[in-house]
């Protein structure tokens, strides 16, 4: 249990020494590290690359960390009856972005729509298979370019939540769940952010877990408001800037 919950993992010396020497990061895009004694049983990707053949285990690993968090703040019993739509993998920059998306697609994996949101694209990738993890099914991986000068971390970054009520507009539901989660203070307290609430489409709540990690909330799942979009000339289906 302890090995899905950390973010990075021990390369080994050689037997007569047990320390570890390296703090490698378990993340797919990361080819096998040169001081590993074990050779990787595939090529090596270039370091920005999605690998989609281990997204299903990178996922589930993310999101027990992710779940960790919330359990923290009290935030998990806000998941019962509801649906995590996607999660988001954040790229440093334009060429890793077009990396991850080919990749995705190679593997199978279909665009469900680009639209342009604070001046760069986003992309939503539908995947073959939705990744089950606990009672929820995972069908999206969000891919947003990131905006000029301000990189992000790469790797996933959030998972989305949908209320599952009313529209892919309206605050009602979203300004309720700030409600029930409240506190100002102690066990419990919320720091939540609510700059995404101003949005006239699929507005949401979100909460910075920490250590690159956060929850957000909307009404609807992502491959609606996508699917929204298109019919409303809003997005596209070509993942490009």
């Amino acid at each position: 249990a302890a090995a899905a919950t950390t973010a990075a993992a021990a390369v080994w010396a050689p037997a007569d020494d047990a320390q570890p020497l390296v703090e490698a990061p378990q993340f797919p895009f990361l080819p096998a590290s040169p001081l590993s004694p074990f050779p990787s049983s595939r090529p090596p990707l270039p370091p920005f690359q999605l690998d989609p053949s281990t997204l299903e285990t990178a996922v589930r690993e993310f999101l027990d960390r992710w779940w960790v968090r919330l359990q923290v703040m009290g935030l998990h019993t806000a998941l019962r009856g509801r649906q995590i739509d996607h999660v988001c993998w954040r790229c440093a920059t334009g060429e890793e972005y077009t990396a991850a998306l080919k990749a995705l697609i190679a593997a199978g994996h279909s665009v469900a729509g680009t639209s342009i949101i604070g001046g760069r694209a986003i992309t939503t990738v539908e995947l073959m298979t939705p990744i089950v993890w606990r009672e929820w099914l995972v069908p999206a991986v969000e891919v947003p370019m990131p905006k000029a000068g301000r990189p992000k971390p790469r790797g996933f970054e959030h998972a989305e939540v949908a209320l599952m009520v009313g529209g892919v507009r309206g605050v009602e539901a979203l300004e309720a769940l700030r409600g029930a989660h409240s506190l100002l203070e102690g066990p419990g307290c919320v720091p939540w952010d609510d700059k995404g609430m101003d949005k006239e489409l699929n507005p949401e709540l979100s909460v910075d877990l920490g250590e690159s990690c956060c929850v957000k909330f909307h009404n609807r799942p992502l491959l609606e408001v996508v699917a929204y979009e298109i019919a409303h000339g809003l997005a596209n289906l070509n993942p490009t800037p």
